[in-house]
């Protein structure tokens, strides 16, 4: 049971929801207006459009904008900037089919309308839901329980939204309540914009239905509700399918292509699979270090490359064997002292651009190495958009399993100076795992034909505690990490940080 103390939900009369203009967005905006509430939509199109909807209630929001926070803070100004007591992040897209054929902007738009926009509006109204111990509401899917190829990127994104709601949770326990809702398939317009057919969105559950027990879901105080039976048992039985049994095929690499290979893990991989007779082609901004690499070794070529700005190179890349999606940035602070551009950053690198590389490097039929986080098992309070970005990409892993295989890989603290620039305490930075180790064991994980890889026995207990008790791992995340962020803490101590 939560024990969340806030505000009796009786006295929570403004909310605030986001695609409001259609399917269970509308049905949800009639629910809480009959029940007396205040309530504001937000949607994408013009408010004339809509009967239930006026300039006084309605934010008119592209939240695929790339100036998403400007123009939402504009709309939030104009019907009066009012303080909002329950934020639902209801908006979504999705897309079904396969990822090689989704294009770069539509990936983008689901990204940015899924994950993006949830995480950057929850910044802004932050400090408002603070003073009413107000409650965030993220609206997810079953499909995160279930990944298929079909839902590759969609799912992806729902599960990094998941993700990032495990460790906000963990940031505003106390102060502002936070839940996840997982409906099934219900009858909306978005099927059918993504090719199902009538005749199959027809066995849906109506938006009516749905939003109901949206409705009640909100009421109550749960943390994670999943909406009907069918989906629940999905829910307890799909992470036992998410991983299945290995490989056995032994792979042999000739080219393999590793981003973020100039520094840190990226480095030790690149290492690991030159002195294994591999050809490897790096990328990374990193132009100094990866010019020295490729001077001492003839078999590495270099590509100097922003991945914020350039996949270009993408397109013309010889045949290679294997995939190792390792760059990476973070964020880390308490979520409500966190620039919004940097959120915005995180969430490019770390899971919009591997989706793109997945995209355009399919057609290779290579088998692909994912970076995750140990995060994934025990959360990450601190850093909630990194955490969410990584739960995404475990999700994608699985995804592509059925069309390119897969290993994920869950590290826990390495010794990089990334990890030193983002730990709130490097007193005990010599307990951590040498990225030349961790390129070992991922290396043997591969020949073995492992799709998953929890390295070190630390993480391993750490994973196995986040699975078993992970109430209890949130607690330790959150006394070890998170408060030692906090301003004043005698126990922050960063040495060697640049």
């Amino acid at each position: 049971m939560n024990q969340y103390p806030g505000k009796d939900k009786a006295l929570r009369r403004n909310v605030l929801i986001t695609g409001a203009t259609d399917g269970l967005g509308l049905s949800l905006f009639r629910f809480f207006s009959q029940s007396g509430y205040q309530v504001f939509g937000l949607g994408r199109r013009p408010v004339d459009e809509f009967p239930h909807l006026s300039v006084e209630n309605y934010l008119q929001v592209d939240l695929a904008a790339s100036d998403l926070v400007q123009r939402f803070r504009q709309a939030w100004e104009a019907v009066g900037s009012p303080s909002f007591d329950i934020v639902v992040h209801n908006a979504g897209v999705g897309y079904l089919g396969d990822l090689s054929e989704q294009s770069e902007d539509s990936l983008r738009d689901l990204v940015r309308v899924n994950l993006t926009a949830p995480i950057l509006i929850t910044r802004i109204l932050l400090s408002d839901l603070l003073d009413s111990e107000g409650k965030i509401v993220f609206i997810s899917s079953v499909t995160t329980s279930l990944p298929t190829p079909s839902f590759a990127a969609y799912g992806a994104s729902k599960a990094a939204l998941e993700g990032f709601t495990r460790s906000l949770r963990v940031e505003l326990e106390g102060r502002v309540e936070v839940q996840v809702i997982r409906p099934g398939a219900t009858r909306t317009g978005m099927h059918q914009k993504v090719g199902m057919s009538k005749a199959k969105t027809r066995r849906f559950a109506s938006p009516e239905k749905v939003a109901g027990e949206m409705f009640l879901a909100i009421q109550g105080r749960e943390r994670v509700v999943t909406l009907g039976l069918v989906n629940k048992l999905v829910t307890l039985v799909g992470p036992l399918l998410k991983w299945g049994p290995r490989h056995f095929k032994n792979p042999v690499c000739h080219n393999v292509l590793i981003t973020g290979a100039a520094d840190g893990i990226g480095k030790a991989l690149t290492l690991f699979y030159l002195n294994q007779g591999c050809r490897v082609i790096g990328v990374d901004r990193n132009e100094e270090s990866g010019r020295a690499l490729s001077t001492r070794h003839k078999k590495f070529q270099f590509i100097h490359a922003d991945l914020f700005q350039d996949l270009r190179w993408a397109d013309t890349l010889p045949t290679v064997d294997l995939v190792i999606h390792n760059a990476g940035i973070n964020s880390t602070g308490p979520f409500e002292t966190l620039e919004s551009e940097e959120q915005d950053k995180v969430i490019e690198l770390n899971l919009v651009v591997p989706l793109l590389l997945c995209a355009k490097l399919l057609k290779h039929r290579a088998r692909t190495v994912f970076i995750s986080s140990l995060s994934y098992f025990v959360s990450y309070p601190g850093a909630s958009t990194y955490a969410a970005t990584k739960d995404g990409l475990a999700h994608l892993a699985c995804s592509l399993q059925g069309d390119s295989h897969t290993l994920t890989v869950f590290p826990g603290p390495v010794r990089t100076s990334h990890a030193r620039r983002h730990s709130p305490d490097n007193r005990r930075e010599a307990s951590r795992m040498e990225p030349n180790h961790l390129a070992r064991l991922i290396g043997a994980a591969h020949r073995r034909g492992n799709r998953m890889l929890i390295p070190g026995l630390s993480a391993k207990g750490a994973a196995l505690l986040g699975l078993v008790l992970p109430r209890t791992a949130e607690k330790l995340m959150k006394k070890t990490i998170y408060e030692r962020f906090q301003p004043g803490n005698k126990k922050f101590k960063n040495e060697g940080s640049p």
